[in-house]
């Protein structure tokens, strides 16, 4: 498969899910209004909070290698855009080699655990409502491999890049 095949289906997937990641910021600002109002009533309810914070931490984590894509992350730049475009893509290539792709595989590899012991014991909070934990414990791995993905993608541009010129 062709480098560019491989980059158009990581970068398509990422985009597809993070669109439709993107949607769960409506739900989650109404659960959100929905309990301001309940407590100013003085009413709170355990559930609501529950589901933001799932709602919230999903959003957040599988938004993520739709950022990479996009470049939404925070980079700190100020040596390197001192340096030819270049030394940038091999100082790029280099930081992804030497630190995003060991920790992402870290993060994915002890997720799946994680998540997989969540599964095998039904795990559910602590709480009263003792909401299920094991479908968001699984985001973990999922939001891993995906950055993974996008990584890959990534790597390609910059190594394309540097031979090209």
């Amino acid at each position: 498969m062709e480098h560019s095949t491989v980059i158009q289906k990581i970068e398509y997937t990422n985009e597809w899910i993070g669109k439709i990641v993107c949607f769960l910021a409506a739900p989650l600002c109404l659960l959100i209004a929905f309990e301001v109002i309940r407590r100013a009533v003085g009413s709170p309810t355990i559930w609501s909070y529950e589901i933001s914070l799932m709602l919230f931490g999903s959003h957040f984590m599988l938004l993520a290698a739709y950022g990479l894509k996009h470049k939404a992350h925070a980079s700190i730049d100020i040596i390197s855009r001192r340096f030819s475009e270049k030394t940038q893509c091999i100082l790029s290539l280099i930081s992804y080699i030497v630190l995003f792709f060991p920790m992402w595989t870290f993060f994915f590899i002890f997720g799946l655990g994680f998540a997989y012991d969540a599964w095998v014991c039904m795990e559910t909070s602590w709480t009263m409502w003792g909401q299920p934990l094991y479908i968001v414990k699984t985001i973990i791995p999922v939001t891993a491999f995906l950055l993974i993905l996008q990584g890959v993608a990534e790597v390609i541009k910059l190594a394309d890049s540097i031979w090209r010129g």
